[in-house]
C-alpha cells in the first residue's frame, strides 16, 4: 500500500473508529501499575497491523511506532519495573522477584507503550476533528447553502449552491441600487466595474486599491464563468478535496462582497 495523503484521502469513519479504539485500549493498559506483557503484545500487534493498513507500511507513523519497540527506553528513579524468568512482573527498589525469589530484568513495557501512544497522539488524527468542521469557518449563507449537499457527498452540487448564493445576493443588492436584473458574468462585470463600481472591493483612491478591486472583479466574474455556470448546467463530478478548494473560494468572495456592502450603502 502506498503512503496515504490525509488531505486527498481522509480517514473513513471506520478507520477513525478503529484508531480511536486502539488509542483507548492503550490508555487502559496503562491504568494498572504494571502493564501485563501478554496484553501489551496483543495490543501492539493489532495496532501495528492497523497502522500499516491505514497509512502504508513505509509511512512515518509506522516507522515511529515500530522504533518505539526497537529503541528500548531506560527507566529512571529508584523504583523500577522488572520481570523474572518465571514470567512474574513486579515493581521494586531491588530486582528480586517477591513471588519466587529469582532475580529479574528491567521491564520497559510500560515506557514503550507510553512512547507508542505518544506517537499516535502526535499525528493529530487520534482524536480527529469532525470532517465537516471546516464549515464552521465559513460565512453563514455559504454554509447554509452548501453544507447539506456536502454532507450527502454531493460535492459538485454543494459547490454550485455556494456560487449560486453569491450570485443571488449580488443580484438582489445590485437591483436595489440600479433597478436592473442582471445575471452571471454580466452582473459581476457591472456590479464590480473598474471605473464605476456599484460595490467597491477596496480603496479606489489608491493604485494598490484599484488593483485589488480589479483582481477581485476578475475573481467574481471568473467564478461565474468557470465554476458556477459549468456546475449549474452540466453533470460534473468533484471529489472532496476539489470541492473544499472551491468552497473556500466561495467563502472568500461572499465575505468580500459583504464587506463591500458596508462601503456601498444604497
Amino acid at each position: 500500500m502506498e503512503n496515504r495523503d490525509l488531505w486527498l484521502a481522509p480517514l473513513t469513519p471506520q478507520e477513525r473508529s478503529g484508531l480511536k479504539e486502539a488509542w483507548e485500549k492503550g490508555e487502559q493498559l496503562l491504568k494498572p501499575p504494571i502493564v501485563l506483557k501478554q496484553h501489551y503484545k496483543a495490543w501492539n500487534q493489532r495496532t501495528f497491523e492497523m497502522l500499516k493498513s491505514v497509512f502504508g507500511e513505509t509511512s512515518s507513523i509506522v516507522k515511529d511506532f515500530e522504533e518505539a519497540v526497537q529503541v528500548i527506553p531506560k527507566q529512571h528513579g529508584p523504583n523500577k519495573f522488572y520481570s523474572c524468568p518465571n514470567g512474574h512482573q513486579f515493581g521494586s527498589l531491588v530486582p528480586i522477584c517477591p513471588h519466587c525469589g529469582k532475580r529479574g530484568r528491567e521491564d520497559s513495557t510500560r515506557l514503550i507503550l507510553m512512547k507508542q501512544i505518544q506517537v499516535l497522539c502526535a499525528e493529530g488524527w487520534m482524536l480527529p476533528a469532525d470532517p465537516l468542521d471546516f464549515f464552521d469557518e465559513f460565512d453563514p449563507d455559504i454554509r447554509q447553502a452548501s453544507l447539506p449537499r456536502f454532507k450527502d457527498e454531493h460535492y459538485a452540487d454543494a459547490v454550485s449552491a455556494a456560487f449560486k448564493e453569491i450570485e443571488t445576493q449580488v443580484k438582489n443588492e445590485f437591483k436595489k441600487r440600479e433597478n436592473q436584473d442582471l445575471y452571471g458574468t454580466a452582473l459581476m462585470r457591472k456590479a464590480f466595474s473598474e471605473k464605476s463600481p456599484v460595490f467597491k472591493l477596496a480603496d479606489l483612491n489608491t493604485e494598490n486599491g484599484r488593483n485589488i478591486h480589479k483582481g477581485f472583479m476578475f475573481l467574481f466574474t471568473g467564478s461565474m464563468m468557470g465554476i458556477r455556470n459549468p456546475h449549474g448546467h452540466e453533470n460534473l463530478t468533484l471529489d472532496l478535496a476539489e470541492a473544499k478548494h472551491f468552497l473556500y473560494l466561495a467563502d472568500l468572495l461572499m465575505k468580500k462582497f459583504k464587506e463591500a456592502l458596508g462601503k456601498s450603502s444604497p
